[in-house]
């Protein structure tokens, strides 16, 4: 099968590419700011000052940056980072999202760069008080399921919160995820109704389906396929086999964790891919949130 032909059919993919992209455009600028995180993590301060830039280096001294650092355990004691918004807009980088430091405390941070030599420099660092807990970034959020998505083709609908989106790549696909400048942005519901074989698609059933998928995912030698299991699907009068299974892959450099289901039609002239797949440190956070939404959609 090529590339493109997996891109389009397969759901770790088409999800891959989506999200992969958006953090292919920044990952500059995550590349620096984790270097300074890390030699921080490390006790080097001066390495630390180094990626800033010229004008942060005029406004604020090495003794300046270093009384900062003090002042602020979670960044002398980080031990990881998730960054959950990446922008650029008139040649200003902008990073927000978390760091999480040894003894557990999650704190908000922000980083403004700038491009000098044609490499990003840390323009400006703020880093809010312990406490103010990125939670705040999701509570916010009305995860209500007030908004219905219908397939155009009257195949299906599912419900998805208020303040997420909707997006239909092609008239098979619909992609829903949290709004931009949240966590859940990077989290995604991915439903697919792909034609049977007998239906002039691809795949002959559901089973040849779910086996692809995981063909695809294992082209990656560091993919973990676990809870790999079959289950009865009640579809109207009937009953069909649905499959699904967990997924950690790897895909342009980021790290991901999907669960993904596969169910057929009562007919058999449908193949439904539904999928929840997000980076693994917001998987348990939204996993709920994803289950609810998947547990509305309704087969025509």
């Amino acid at each position: 099968m090529s590339k493109f032909t997996k891109i389009v059919l397969g759901i770790v993919i088409a999800i891959g590419a989506i999200i992969g992209l958006a953090f292919w455009l920044t990952s500059g600028l995550t590349d620096v700011a984790e270097k300074q995180l890390a030699a921080l993590r490390a006790g080097d301060v001066e390495k630390a000052y180094s990626y800033t830039s010229k004008d942060f280096q005029n406004a604020t001294s090495l003794q300046d940056f270093r009384a900062f650092v003090d002042s602020y355990p979670s960044l002398k004691n980080n031990k990881g980072n998730f960054f959950s918004s990446r922008a650029i807009e008139n040649d200003v980088g902008t990073l927000q999202g978390s760091l999480q430091s040894q003894d557990g405390a999650v704190t908000p941070i922000e980083y403004k760069l700038v491009k000098e030599n044609n490499e990003w420099k840390i323009l400006s660092l703020q880093v809010l008080p312990t406490g103010a807990s990125v939670q705040d970034n999701k509570t916010t959020e009305d995860l209500t399921l007030t908004n219905t998505y219908t397939d155009p083709k009257a195949r299906y609908s599912v419900k998805y919160p208020a303040s997420w989106v909707a997006e239909e790549k092609n008239e098979m696909t619909v992609l829903i995820s949290g709004p931009q400048g949240r966590d859940s942005y990077y989290t995604t519901v991915n439903i697919q109704a792909l034609p049977s074989k007998k239906n002039g698609g691809v795949y002959e059933n559901a089973e040849a389906l779910r086996d692809d998928l995981k063909v695809q995912l294992q082209e990656d030698e560091g993919t973990k396929i676990t809870d790999d299991t079959t289950f009865d699907y009640p579809m109207g009068d009937q009953t069909v086999k649905g499959y699904k299974f967990i997924a950690e892959y790897a895909f342009e450099g980021d790290k991901f964790k999907q669960m993904q289901t596969v169910i057929p039609s009562s007919d058999g002239n449908y193949l439904f891919a539904l999928a929840f797949t997000s980076p693994p440190e917001l998987y348990d956070t939204y996993k709920s949130v994803a289950e609810s939404i998947l547990s509305t959609w309704s087969p025509q």
